[in-house]
């Protein structure tokens, strides 16, 4: 079992690898045939959430390490928290305060197991997140991590240096972003 100090690092870890990872990174340092730009993009912009579900017996710092991504992120206005009405006190009011706090308590669902089975999604959600994770000495490396949540994508131009693809595709709102 981690301690505090074990979950409050690792989440401080996960936060400054969003901060040097996220944006648009590009080839042309090292020259190549072909110019590309990659990075961490953010969960489909087609309306399909990212569900945090929140069990009864879900781990406080798990359901940070699992919160943390989106909400210091433009990926935000993609997530759904679903929460079990029998959580333990102490997880729902820490929930809802950081909603409160992000001003997104509207992403806040308080539901059975049964009705979040049987809930009817406008979009079918592109992943449930199910917050198992315990910050500790198996803790998997920060990047490992965010791969459950975001997924990471490229693009290639058929030209060398193309100033002109790289302008278009740096500008893409698809690139994962630190905002908090």
């Amino acid at each position: 079992m981690a301690t505090g100090a074990d979950a409050r690092g690792y989440l401080r870890v996960i936060y400054e690898f969003l901060e040097e990872a996220c944006g648009p990174k590009d080839n042309t340092n090292h020259p190549h045939r072909r110019t590309a730009i990659w990075g961490w993009q953010r969960p489909p912009l087609n309306g399909q959430p990212s569900v945090v579900r929140i069990e009864k017996d879900s781990d406080n710092n798990a359901v940070a390490a699992a919160l943390l991504p989106f909400l210091a992120t433009n990926a935000l206005d993609s997530l759904v928290v679903s929460m079990a009405p029998d959580c333990h006190k102490g997880i729902m009011r820490g929930v809802q305060d950081v909603l409160r706090r992000a001003d997104v308590m509207d992403k806040l669902n308080v539901e059975s197991i049964s009705a979040f089975k049987n809930k009817q999604w406008k979009r079918h959600p592109y992943n449930i997140i199910r917050p198992e994770y315990v910050a500790g000495l198996d803790a998997p490396l920060a990047a490992q991590f965010l791969t459950l949540f975001f997924p990471l994508g490229h693009a290639k131009s058929m030209n060398q240096n193309d100033e002109e693809f790289l302008r278009l595709f740096r500008d893409s709102p698809k690139w994962l972003k630190v905002t908090a």
